[in-house]
């Protein structure tokens, strides 16, 4: 029936009119079906974060498990070599001269830790003084500069107050051009006075930004501080590897360090004894040495002579400046030397100690 009025050229046309945008009817908005759909997308990424945080947690399992399967192998390993006569004293020597290496790192840890903190006091100190004289030198210099502004401002306007009592008296009809001359010459003065008072007030409210100023955050131990701090742990280094390297404990200690507990072997039980009365003979010399800073800082006063760095901002020195140890270094006046030929070893190329991990 619709179609059949269409066709009507009358009706037709009044059938094809389009309805004003405004006047279209609105489906009703359903606020519970909107808040149903956003907790669905929040829902959605706490899903796919849950997933992500699933993933991490599977990888880290799987690297616990292959640690833990690790540590069951070096356990059998070791309860094996305890129930043989032959080779339980070896496990007992390994573990000494592990401690050895470990107690050797913590000497240098605590060295940079000391040293780092005691050269960052003295910096920040440097830091906060460096800033107040830089403030104060500021300050003078713009109480000097408004003093000048001050007295230049004094100077004409006693100029301007005198042409202005002039002024005053000259009030007299035949004063008529004199007094026009007066008045030019005040308002000249009085523009020139101008730009000195704005010169003034921006001044003195400089003075007072400069006065309000913050010293700057201390940005940490600057590149000549990490590199005395990393000179003075491989000083400690070469130092330690001196004080083991009699009966090759220093070695042998770094043998232990990387190789697992099952492959060590030091030999019969009666060798086994003897390595470990030199391991405490050695220590003990070591932990009485009453020069052993004065000996450490003078081997690190050594090697800033020799130090070599190939780029801007490096805090380690190249290797190559480091392939020997000199046995022994004295103190001759204000210089320090070597007194014996050097030995051809590299700590830091070795990583002794775990020497790379304690610097900075």
């Amino acid at each position: 029936m619709r179609d059949w009025l269409s066709s009507l050229p009358w009706v037709g046309s009044w059938f094809q009119r389009k309805v004003p945008e405004e006047r279209r009817i609105q489906a009703p908005s359903n606020p519970q079906l909107t808040a149903e759909r956003r907790r669905s997308e929040q829902l959605e990424e706490e899903l796919g974060a849950c997933r992500e945080r699933e993933s991490v947690l599977r990888k880290q399992l799987t690297v616990l498990e292959d640690s833990s399967q690790s540590d069951r192998q070096t356990l059998a390993a070791l309860e094996d070599m305890l129930r043989d006569p032959n080779r339980a004293q070896n496990a007992i020597v390994y573990y000494q001269l592990r401690e050895i290496w470990f107690a050797c790192h913590r000497e240098l840890v605590k060295l940079v830790e000391e040293l780092a903190g005691n050269m960052e006091e003295e910096e920040r100190y440097f830091h906060l003084e460096r800033f107040r004289q830089a403030q104060a030198d500021e300050l003078g210099r713009l109480e000097r500069t408004l003093s000048d502004v001050q007295e230049e401002y004094q100077l004409l306007n006693e100029r301007r107050r005198k042409k202005q009592e002039e002024l005053h008296r000259s009030q007299r009809i035949w004063h008529y051009f004199k007094r026009k001359r007066l008045e030019a010459v005040v308002s000249s003065l009085s523009d020139e006075l101008k730009p000195i008072q704005q010169q003034i007030n921006d001044t003195r409210e400089h003075i007072n930004e400069v006065r309000m100023r913050e010293a700057p955050p201390y940005a940490g131990l600057s590149l000549e501080g990490r590199r005395r701090v990393n000179l003075a742990a491989i000083a400690l280094a070469q130092y330690l590897y001196l004080r083991f390297r009699k009966d090759n404990l220093a070695d042998m200690a770094r043998g232990a360090r990387i190789k697992p507990v099952h492959e060590a072997h030091f030999g019969p039980p009666e060798e086994c004894l003897t390595i470990m009365r030199q391991i405490r003979e050695v220590e003990g010399r070591w932990r009485s040495d009453k020069d052993r800073s004065g000996k450490v800082r003078r081997r690190a006063r050594f090697l800033a002579k020799k130090a070599v760095y190939s780029r801007e901002g490096q805090t380690v020195p190249d290797l190559r400046c480091l392939d020997d140890i000199q046995p022994s270094i004295s103190q001759e006046g204000g210089e320090v030397v070597g007194d014996a030929a050097p030995l051809p070893v590299n700590v830091l190329d070795m990583d002794l100690w775990d020497l790379r991990e304690a610097m900075r």
